[in-house]
């Protein structure tokens, strides 16, 4: 577990399973913290204050573009590793997180790992696609591909209630990699799902959705009750309550079922199983949001709220009513997938990259990575993120809109 990460173990019969409170993501325009000593000040302070009281960040370095880029990327950390020195603080606890056009990546990486240690390194893929980065940059992730570097490539970040909108994932919530808003607060459980699992590979639904419920129950006495590390984060929580339910070990459930990653009917196979999983994860929020207060984020949506009174605004009501009764949920994310949990552990199999498509049953998705790809060519990396953010990008609900202030 990360460091400063509180948890409650929850016990099913076959797992363990812990609620973990996840760390902050921050953001700082590099142009800015150059051209003003007190931001800078405080931002280094503010960074500083977190990690001593065990509080995992992630740091997104944003304004580093274009000509200069490696000279503000290097000055920004040349900065926070002089407040970590008079801090006493480990600069490698620090994850820095930058966009993948913004500054060469192997340049990026040896300045990071020079001033602040062999940390985390996020490249986020957020509004410009796989195909127009440079072959520079992807031999570069390919030569890093054993180093602690991650991409980060589903920037959208779907609601699981219809009455809510998508948004897009700017930051990156340290120690899981998850693609999420900036300053989100999330509450995260992990469920391995080969032990739910028979040794034909046969999920005991009944007994995960127990264990899942279990957990989400947990998560909302937290949300009542915990400190956050920002006032962003302490409204986010409020207003959104959000949960990462993630069930992992997909590739290996697939592999004891003998299941063809080429072949179609493993990936119809495989939805129809993340689809139950789904469904009893919204179902126990619906019934959460049916016995307890509504998500406030959704009441603030009330088309009614902008209507003048009278009939009309009646009429809107009873509408609006009717779609909270069918579709109000307690949590506006719930289900958390990673692209690397579709591979069986150990050396990646760049077949299983067919399951891709899996991904769109996610609410959004995390990116730390346990499988080895030592295996793959420059070749197969660029085509997996390709492939991955071609489905991103074509589903509406999870358009990645443009970077923008």
């Amino acid at each position: 577990m990360t460091p400063g990460h509180t948890a409650t173990a929850l016990v099913s019969t076959r797992s363990r399973t812990c609620v973990q409170q996840c760390g902050v993501s921050l953001s700082a325009d590099a142009a800015v913290l150059a051209g003003s000593r007190a931001v800078a000040t405080r931002l280094n302070g503010q960074v500083s204050e977190l990690l001593q009281a065990g509080t995992p960040v992630a740091l997104r370095i944003a304004g580093i573009g274009g000509r200069g880029a490696l000279r503000r990327f290097y000055g920004t950390c040349l900065g926070v590793r002089d407040a970590f020195r008079r801090a006493g603080i480990d600069p490698t606890r620090l994850e820095v997180t930058l966009g993948a056009a913004s500054v060469p990546l192997y340049p990026a990486w040896r300045i990071r790992r020079e001033l602040l240690g062999n940390g985390v390194l996020n490249v986020t893929f957020d509004s410009d696609p796989p195909t127009d980065l440079s072959d520079d940059f992807w031999r570069d992730l390919w030569r890093l591909r054993s180093a602690p570097v991650r991409s980060h490539f589903w920037p959208g970040v779907r609601s699981a209630c219809m009455l809510l909108s998508p948004e897009r994932g700017a930051g990156v919530v340290p120690g899981i990699g998850l693609q999420a808003p900036e300053q989100s607060a999330w509450q995260r459980a992990e469920f391995e799902l080969t032990s739910f699992a028979n040794g034909a590979g046969s999920v005991d639904i009944a007994e995960l959705a127990a264990a899942i419920g279990a957990a989400m129950d947990e998560a909302d006495r937290r949300y009542d009750t915990a400190d956050w590390s920002t006032s962003k984060m302490q409204h986010d929580a409020w207003y959104n309550r959000r949960l990462a339910i993630v069930p992992t070990g997909i590739g290996d459930i697939a592999r004891v079922r003998g299941l063809d990653p080429e072949r179609h009917e493993s990936l119809a196979e495989l939805r129809k199983l993340l689809g139950r999983i789904r469904a009893a994860v919204r179902a126990h929020s619906r019934a959460s949001a049916m016995h307890n207060e509504r998500l406030p984020s959704i009441a603030a949506t009330n088309p009614c709220l902008h209507l003048p009174a009278g009939a009309r605004e009646a009429c809107w009501q009873r509408h609006w009513h009717s779609a909270l009764d069918r579709h109000a949920l307690r949590h506006r994310n719930l289900l958390v997938l990673s692209p690397w949990s579709l591979m069986p552990r150990g050396l990646a199999d760049f077949r299983y990259a067919n399951f891709l498509p899996l991904l769109e049953a996610a609410d959004a998705c995390e990116f730390h990575r346990s499988v080895s790809l030592d295996a793959w060519s420059v070749e197969q990396l660029k085509l997996f993120h390709c492939r991955a953010w071609a489905l991103n990008d074509k589903d509406p609900c999870l358009a990645v809109v443009a970077d923008r202030p």
